[in-house]
């Protein structure tokens, strides 16, 4: 007992760190709202007219560009804090605090884990800013919808810092680290159907949406947003004909499918990291 009781300590301790880290950096607070709203004025509004038109009869039923790109945009913000989370465990090494951290009686999974919950509670504050331009796209919010939109969140962030947790773990400057999560990130963002409808694409294409974590982690955001706006059981039941959702072997992706393939994820990006945590020199 007095073990797990330690064992949570030290959790706490690393998470509340992370934590307390990203909250007196108010200029990164900030800039985490001005990418979205670039994206929503650039995307939502000026290419509108024309990208609009790539989600075919869907436009027709009450589905515009900007709502279209709000679930995006979440689950873009999520990616992108929960990828770089693991460059604290890079500044940590150059700065020898990690090191001090890992002699320490601490246990080396209780400080991944750590680092894990604490990039993934900064994640979740991020990605809750973006709700305040849900007004502006036309989505209005519910409670419910916020708490399932927030549970897929910490499922989705817990995927992608225990990933970037783990490539951090693997390097030692954080000029390689941010070569490498560009290289991770930006096949991973594109080819998600974030932004642009996955409508006519090449077979290939396809397979590697498919295959790409973040597409499912979008799409459940995507159904959950979409159901509460109201939208006609033709577009629900129907999403990737309109290049709004996924599909295997011909049908559509169910939201409890999304979520199971997400959280499965997560479980191993999470265990990675620990392991490389566990072996670290």
């Amino acid at each position: 007992m007095e073990s797990l009781r330690n064992h949570l300590k030290h959790i706490g301790i690393i998470w509340y760190r992370e934590v307390l880290r990203y909250w007196r950096d108010k200029a990164r607070i900030v800039g985490s709202i001005a990418m979205p709203f670039f994206f929503l004025v650039i995307f939502g509004s000026g290419l509108s007219s024309s990208i609009g038109s790539m989600a075919g009869g869907a436009a027709e039923m009450g589905l515009d560009f900007k709502k279209f790109m709000f679930p995006g945009i979440i689950g873009m913000t999520t990616l992108f804090t929960s990828m770089f989370s693991g460059l604290s465990v890079v500044r940590d090494k150059e700065y020898g605090f990690l090191k001090e951290i890992l002699v320490s009686p601490a246990d080396r999974v209780a400080v991944a884990a750590g680092k894990i919950l604490g990039g993934s509670t900064v994640t979740m504050f991020q990605a809750t800013l973006i709700f305040i331009f849900a007004p502006f796209v036309g989505i209005s919010l519910s409670a419910l919808m916020l708490l399932k939109i927030w549970g897929i969140i910490f499922i989705g962030a817990i995927l992608f810092t225990g990933l970037g947790t783990y490539v951090g773990s693997r390097l030692s400057s954080t000029e390689g680290f941010q070569m490498v999560m560009n290289f991770m990130i930006m096949p991973m963002f594109f080819m998600s159907g974030a932004f642009f409808p996955l409508k006519d694409i090449p077979n290939w294409m396809a397979v590697l949406v498919r295959v790409n974590p973040f597409a499912y982690l979008t799409d459940s955001m995507r159904k959950v947003i979409f159901s509460s706006m109201g939208l006609p059981a033709q577009v629900m039941n129907n999403l990737p004909d309109y290049g709004l959702g996924l599909s295997l072997f011909g049908n559509p992706v169910k939201l409890w499918i999304d979520l199971t393939i997400v959280a499965t994820l997560a479980l191993i990006t999470g265990s990675i990291a620990v392991y490389s945590f566990n072996h670290m020199d």
